[in-house]
């Protein structure tokens, strides 16, 4: 990691939690802006994210929603990078997680739907999956619907074992 400059540049804080906290609040124009100030080239977005262990959802739905001319490679990037890593973590909730958005941005709902539901059964949780923009093509989806509730339900489960409120 020390020889990767990608992991000293800041990058992946950047995309790991600025691109993801400004799309969730509704300024994909943020998320654009530091993409083409920091990142700049689909293939520096995939290195980031590699480092920070992050999805590339919300930068990519950001590119999207521009109209953005790197939305298409950044989107290329990311499932190459996947399909060389599915032999070693395709089995992982984090790889099904991040395949069941690729699918989803490709147009592929029942596999994204799939991807998503073997991601849960694998363990993967995150309240982001919570979230009505970053997920906004499904919101009337009934089995999209479904998903979220049984993410949510297990979420609040894991928070009462720890002693916390619901969310």
């Amino acid at each position: 990691m020390d020889a990767d400059p990608a992991s000293k540049s800041g990058l992946s804080p950047g995309l790991g939690s600025y691109v993801a906290i400004h799309f969730a609040a509704g300024d994909g124009a943020g998320a654009v802006s530091y993409y083409d100030a920091a990142i700049r080239t689909p293939a520096t977005a995939v290195a980031a994210a590699n480092i920070c262990n992050c999805s590339l959802l919300a930068l990519t739905l950001a590119l999207k929603d521009a109209g953005h001319k790197d939305y298409k490679g950044v989107l290329a990037a990311w499932k190459a990078a996947l399909a060389g890593e599915r032999a070693l973590y395709g089995n992982s909730a984090q790889h099904m997680q991040q395949s069941a958005e690729i699918a989803a941005l490709e147009g592929d709902v029942a596999a994204a739907k799939r991807l998503y539901a073997s991601a849960i059964d694998a363990g993967w949780r995150s309240v982001l999956f919570l979230d009505q923009n970053r997920f906004r093509a499904y919101r009337d989806d009934a089995d999209f619907a479904a998903l979220r509730a049984r993410m949510k339900a297990l979420i609040d489960r894991e928070r009462a074992e720890l002693g916390l409120a619901p969310l």
